[in-house]
């Protein structure tokens, strides 16, 4: 009998102790939770390659791929957003095991569209609002649903012309709660050889009206954000807005001002007078692009000066490092990776206090490290056949 109830012990305390346990995580080779863009310098296109895992194995464009058309610069929900100006569409893709399926397209035919010197932004998971400079000669956007992929509205912002021979530059847009911050520079084209204009310009927008508020000037530096639609050049920390400047030799140098960072406060409507992060000195770096970890850290690119002998080196050569900014204390530390080529793109994943950064090897081959943000250790990851240009983990 009494053999009998400690077999009966035995068994209800292995149930209990299973029920309190959760079922392990399972390695599915039929789901794999990254997707990550590559661009195949081989074969001169961009594809879709899925991960298991960001720090184990060696990955190859699938031989069934299908290209990745459009240019695609946003993901969210489960769903990647590609824009095609000479198609005039903005669409939908779905990531499946070997590519990008096209499963929505919206026509922006009915709109002017640009897509030099464009931006976006997220009002709400539902809606995308895109904005475009027409190549620096006015402002316009379109609010997009994206579930029925429709244009909801479109218009242009009624923020003052520039001027012959000048165009915007350096373009940022950014909304917070019912305010668009628009801020840009002047200067004389991408052909010209002058450089940007000394101001950065910044008109506060409301929305949904979308009239202008304020039209503000601060010379600490120019070239505010960038013209490319798929980098990021600020971050929202606490409701505190900040936002890159680069105005080095890579996005037309100046010659007084270097890379900087401002601030817009929660609850204000102006650059911060009592802030300005300047990250590096004139003479030896340039910073581009910030990426938000989260807690006040960004991550920013640093092209070291010495390593850039003509301006082909910007295009060609492995001239970055990076750096992690403490927005607070304004300090930053060097990660110690190996140099990068400077390219404007989501080369870099957050997931927690965890960063993956996909470096280019100098061929057609990237690896991926991952950095632990509160000790600093750093880590080789995947082998990745392609230059990466996008990380996301899938939903």
């Amino acid at each position: 009998m009494s053999r009998i109830c400690t077999l009966i012990a035995v068994l209800l305390t292995s149930l209990f102790i299973s029920c309190d346990k959760k079922p392990a995580d399972k390695a599915n080779p039929n789901e794999r939770p990254y997707g990550i863009l590559v661009y195949s310098a081989d074969a001169e296109k961009e594809f879709l390659i899925r991960a298991e895992s960001l720090m184990e194995g060696s990955y190859e464009v699938p031989k069934t791929a299908r290209q990745v058309e459009p240019i695609v610069f946003a993901y969210k929900d489960g769903s990647y957003y590609g824009i095609d100006e000479n198609k005039r569409s903005l669409t939908r893709y779905k990531p499946t095991e070997n590519e990008l399926v096209a499963d929505k397209v919206c026509s922006l035919d009915t709109i002017p569209w640009k897509y030099f010197s464009s931006w976006y932004d997220w009002v709400s998971p539902d809606t995308l609002l895109i904005g475009s400079t027409m190549e620096g000669s006015q402002f316009v956007y379109a609010l997009v649903d994206v579930r029925t992929m429709t244009v909801a509205s479109h218009g242009t912002f009624d923020i003052p012309f520039p001027v012959k021979p000048e165009y915007y530059g350096g373009v940022f847009a950014k909304l917070r709660d019912n305010r668009i911050y628009i801020a840009y520079t002047l200067y004389e084209g991408v052909n010209s050889l002058a450089p940007a204009r000394d101001t950065t310009y910044m008109a506060v927008v409301e929305y949904p009206s979308m009239k202008t508020l304020d039209l503000q000037k601060d010379t600490r530096s120019t070239w505010p954000g960038g013209y490319f639609l798929h980098a990021p050049f600020s971050l929202v920390n606490n409701g505190d807005i900040y936002l890159l400047t680069q105005p080095g030799g890579r996005t037309h140098n100046h010659p007084t001002k270097s890379t900087g960072i401002y601030r817009i406060k929660k609850g204000e409507d102006k650059l911060d007078p009592t802030y300005f992060f300047r990250p590096t000195d004139q003479q030896n770096q340039e910073g581009y692009l910030l990426y938000d970890l989260g807690n006040g850290k960004a991550l920013i690119k640093m092209v070291e000066k010495k390593r850039v002998n003509r301006y082909m080196d910007y295009l060609e050569k492995r001239i970055v490092d990076y750096y992690i900014l403490d927005l607070y204390t304004q300090k930053k530390t060097r990660i110690d990776l190996p140099p990068d080529r400077l390219k404007f793109e989501y080369n870099v994943l957050v997931e927690n206090d965890q960063v993956y950064v996909a470096v280019n090897n100098g061929n057609n081959e990237s690896t991926i490290w991952r950095y632990h943000v509160p000790s600093g250790k750093l880590t080789e990851g995947i082998t990745i056949d392609g230059q990466v240009y996008m990380i996301n983990r899938l939903q």
